[in-house]
């Protein structure tokens, strides 16, 4: 038996009037693999997590590319 853990997230921005909203369509994988994902059209994503993963990568096109470190997960 095989147990797969997984992320799931949100990717956000600040709108025009300050507000949080998610972004949908985002790119969302981890640094040194091929596994990743895109967010969903209310910014939501869900993705395979092993404990050697460290850096999440966060991109979309006329943004910057923003990596976080994921160093535990509950």
């Amino acid at each position: 038996m095989y147990s797969q853990t997984e992320i799931k997230g949100m990717a956000m921005i600040k709108n025009s009037e300050g507000k949080t909203e998610g972004l949908p369509g985002a790119t969302v994988y981890w640094l040194g693999t091929d596994i990743g994902t895109t967010t969903n059209d209310k910014g939501r994503f869900t993705i395979s997590y092993k404990p050697e993963y460290k850096k999440l990568v966060f991109s979309f096109v006329g943004f910057r590319t923003d990596t976080i470190t994921v160093n535990k997960i509950k």
